[in-house]
């Protein structure tokens, strides 16, 4: 629910982002890029689906926070260059004036989702140590 949740926001963020950013994206409707970044967006969530149960699930706890970092980073990344070369190829917008804004557009909220999808994991590891910890002392506390 989270990760959804932020997904939608990114969303919406970037679709402001764009026109307020890039002046070649200012010259597209509000709508006409905000379809063109939602056709992204589910191709992104949909991605996010297939490997998430397939590269984050299945490793041990606590590898599947730095699998979650680089998924998601990986994933908006590429999304962003492919959203990128998308503009040029279609849009006919250069490469470096309008696509590395997009690029770096997608990474920060890519980075900032890795954050946000790591919190809850983060926690519960930290209570699972302490747990470990406190009976590591009971134990030491056991005269022998």
């Amino acid at each position: 629910m989270r990760a959804a949740l932020h997904y939608v926001v990114a969303l919406g963020l970037l679709t402001i982002y764009g026109g307020q950013v890039c002046p070649l994206i200012d010259t597209l409707t509000l709508a006409h890029w905000g379809t063109i970044v939602s056709g992204a967006f589910i191709l992104l969530v949909m991605s996010r689906a297939v490997l998430v149960p397939r590269l984050v699930e299945c490793a041990p706890l606590l590898e599947q926070s730095v699998r979650t970092f680089y998924l998601e980073l990986g994933l908006f990344t590429a999304f962003g260059v492919g959203l990128s070369v998308f503009d040029h190829a279609i849009l006919g917008f250069p490469t470096l004036e309008s696509g590395v804004k997009v690029i770096l557009g997608f990474m920060t909220f890519g980075f900032s989702s890795v954050w946000i999808s790591l919190w809850p994991g983060c926690a519960i590891m930290a209570r699972q140590s302490c747990g470990r910890m406190s009976r590591r002392r009971r134990l030491a506390d056991i005269p022998h």
